[in-house]
């Protein structure tokens, strides 16, 4: 898959998923990446690091995206 970042170049942060999702749309993100920006939550994001983190959790199965060993803290 290929990685947010490269898509969101033209996005001004802060910003909310909703942009998110425009501007990934107008890079030429795919179906699947937007169909995984839909699934974040409505908040507002800082920057992209914090976006493919995000994602990166969100894909991460159930959970809330934890990894073993994670605590949470």
């Amino acid at each position: 898959m290929p990685d947010v970042r490269e898509y969101l170049t033209e996005v001004r942060y802060p910003c909310d998923r909703a942009e998110l999702l425009r501007a990934a749309a107008a890079g030429g993100a795919g179906d699947q990446l937007l169909g995984r920006l839909g699934t974040l939550p409505e908040r507002d994001y800082d920057c992209a690091d914090t976006v493919h983190r995000e994602l990166d959790g969100v894909t991460s199965g159930a959970g809330g995206g934890r990894r073993p060993g994670d605590t949470g803290t």
